[in-house]
């Protein structure tokens, strides 16, 4: 009987779920199309909007963003990623080649483009997306490209290497306590468990594909629980920014949420 419980139990448990309803985000879409890019630890929202033009928008609650201000970038930045602290070092794909370079800023909409990061060019093939490369807290860079490969590198990200356990993914993002990444094919998201260059096999993760062309994923915290955002063609005008808040097992702790899902299925 006991271990019929056990079975029982765990059978329970194992049907958890981590994220939660697949909801618009407020405040974040226009009537062009619009992509979540970076989620700082102050709930500031970094994206990439219709021809590459970057905005900021400041979390205000209810997990609603206001309007956004329009950063003074260089042109084409195609995707970016900021230090979770704020700090003004980031790491963009940007000019005519698609190189991934430093840039910098003293207010956070105001920025200078700074040295290429050698390696990362593999013209033609441009980058899709990066993930989050926080040199405070030495975390590794994650770059995909549009021919499907992913390739990482840690501080100072100048020797990226090819992860071949995840195969062909057009998107990446990994939460900042590490072990815990979601990847894009462009119709639906995946998640996997893992570091470095070692990653389990991706998943579909259910609560939130509908296979409505899902892509660009970013990951962060907000209020002390991990979120989730994602592109999908939406109601307000190409593709919209939709979220998905962790379920009550997420909430940040010094575990990281690739254990805490473990541990809860």
């Amino acid at each position: 009987m006991k271990c019929l419980a056990l079975i029982l139990a765990l059978a329970v448990s194992a049907s958890a779920t981590q994220w939660g309803n697949r909801t618009l985000a407020p405040g974040l879409n226009t009537s062009g199309d619009d992509y979540a890019q970076s989620i700082l630890s102050n709930g500031t929202i970094y994206k990439v909007r219709d021809s590459y033009g970057l905005y900021r928008h400041t979390y205000a609650g209810s997990y609603s963003w206001n309007a956004g201000v329009q950063c003074n970038t260089p042109s084409n930045v195609a995707t970016i990623t900021i230090d979770p602290s704020g700090n003004p070092a980031i790491v963009c794909a940007s000019g005519s080649a698609y190189d991934i370079r430093w840039a910098s800023s003293s207010d956070g909409i105001n920025w200078t483009w700074g040295n290429i990061i050698s390696g990362w060019n593999r013209n033609p093939h441009y980058p899709t997306s990066v993930s989050c490369a926080w040199r405070a807290t030495n975390k590794p860079l994650y770059v995909a490209y549009e021919d499907g490969k992913i390739f990482w590198a840690n501080y100072p990200y100048d020797n990226p290497q090819e992860v071949t356990t995840l195969g062909l993914k057009l998107a990446v993002a990994v939460r900042f306590t590490g072990e815990y990444m979601v990847t894009s094919t462009g119709s639906n998201l995946y998640e996997s468990f893992g570091s470095g260059g070692t990653w389990s096999s991706p998943q579909p993760i259910t609560e939130v594909n509908t296979g409505d062309e899902e892509r660009d994923p970013a990951l962060g915290a907000i209020e002390g629980r991990n979120i989730l955002l994602w592109s999908a063609p939406g109601t307000v005008g190409g593709y919209d920014i939709y979220y998905s808040k962790g379920s009550s097992n997420s909430e940040i702790s010094s575990t990281s949420l690739g254990r805490i899902k473990a541990m809860f299925q």
